[in-house]
């Protein structure tokens, strides 16, 4: 057998006002989705890396943030340093696959304020440029990436995002593929020569609103780091870098602050046609903000009343972790698959934490489905059971908008 392996990176950014910590010890408990595939992505420090960001306004010592701020929740503050704290993991990760030793946290704060820009954004590409390659690219690193064993063969990355953390990761792939070096592979961009992708980019809800929102006259909520972030990398320029992306949106929030990005993509400037990128989806499920991305504890707004297993948002997880899964995500599965478990060495079993939950009430199921029954769209039988695919409408996401909103407004 080869001595060889590839490098599997999974980065979670977490909603505004959402901190895996703090919601977990809470009472009752309320992490988010992504807190939830954070702690079910399977993670070695040799082949299978996990990174964890928090939400903007809320602590991350790693960063320097050691309160709840306000001015992260009302004009999401720090969102740069969090998508730059993820580079530095992905270097963190490389490190540690090719026993280089490492840097210490304060020496990756260092590295975080050394990109930091102001507002306008205006030399960021030039100082991750710098920083990256002061990390990387040394003659040590250069030698060990050709003589380590396992060799390494490439970097695959599963992305995670919920409301602005969502807009995090679709900077962050629009800012990575920048630092990438596509002119010695036109098939694959490269990192140190290593061909790298995202294997699969999962977000929940984008809903960017840097700075002055959209409720301002001229404002759109895209200052700072959400400026020219949120669409994918182009094909032609990166081919094959964003293998799948899933886009998951909210039926029935209130948007005249929070506008949802979509992942469509403009055709031209004069007539505003769109089309979607290859290998990308847009999904719409019924609820609010946070019935899609989670974080509703049980019995919030008196809904959900008894346990986690009826909230919402317990949909989306499922269908999330599938799509993932399906796409080579590094995801722990159920004890109930242990037979399949134990004829493979690389699959792992779920804690019974893990388990507890991506609990899913038959009745949240009945409620959903009875919802899918108002849509008025045929639901044709799957050949496939056991692969996620959602029903193709042919609409636009907009329009799709407005006429769930009727159920709130008419």
């Amino acid at each position: 057998m080869a001595c060889v392996k590839t490098l599997h990176i999974s980065l979670c950014f977490d909603g505004t006002n959402n901190n895996k910590d703090n919601d977990k010890s809470a009472e009752p408990r309320h992490p988010t989705n992504i807190a939830k595939l954070y702690d079910t992505s399977y993670a070695d420090e040799k082949e299978y890396f996990a990174y964890y960001m928090p939400g903007v306004g809320t602590p991350f010592p790693e960063i320097r943030e050691f309160q709840y701020s306000s001015e992260g929740l009302k004009y999401a503050t720090s969102g740069e340093n969090r998508i730059n704290w993820a580079i530095m993991m992905l270097c963190r990760a490389l490190l540690s696959a090719l026993r280089i030793p490492d840097y210490s946290d304060d020496d990756y704060r260092g590295f975080v304020d050394a990109m930091s820009t102001n507002w306008v954004m205006d030399n960021g590409h030039a100082r991750r440029q710098s920083t990256l390659d002061n990390i990387i690219k040394s003659k040590q690193i250069l030698e060990k990436i050709v003589t380590t064993r396992p060799k390494i063969l490439g970097i695959k990355l599963f992305i995670y995002g919920f409301s602005r953390g969502a807009a995090e990761a679709r900077a962050f792939v629009s800012w990575l593929s920048q630092l990438t070096d596509t002119t010695k592979n036109k098939h694959n961009p490269t990192l140190l020569g290593l061909p790298i992708s995202v294997e699969f980019l999962g977000v929940l809800d984008t809903v960017p609103s840097v700075g002055i929102v959209h409720l301002v006259p001229s404002f759109t909520g895209h200052m700072d780091w959400a400026n020219g972030t949120q669409q994918l990398p182009n094909e032609t320029q990166y081919p094959n870098f964003v293998r799948c992306c899933r886009h998951f949106v909210a039926a029935h929030e209130q948007r005249l602050c929070f506008p949802v990005d979509s992942v469509r993509r403009p055709n031209n400037k004069e007539t505003q046609a769109s089309h979607y990128p290859g290998n990308t989806v847009e999904i719409v499920y019924p609820g609010m903000h946070s019935d899609i991305g989670g974080g509703y504890p049980v019995n919030d707004q008196g809904k959900s009343r008894e346990r986690d297993s009826e909230i919402l948002s317990q949909i989306v997880l499922h269908d999330m972790y599938l799509a993932a899964f399906m796409a080579g995500a590094p995801l722990k599965v159920s004890p109930i698959l242990e037979n399949i478990v134990n004829s493979s060495p690389l699959i792992y079993l779920m804690s019974s934490e893990n388990l507890d939950e991506f609990t899913v009430n038959n009745a949240l199921v009945d409620r959903f489905n009875s919802w899918r029954k108002t849509l008025g769209i045929s639901h044709t039988t799957q050949a496939n059971n056991d692969e996620y695919t959602p029903v193709n409408i042919n609409r636009r996401l907009e329009e799709v908008i407005k006429e769930q909103m009727g159920w709130m407004t008419a």
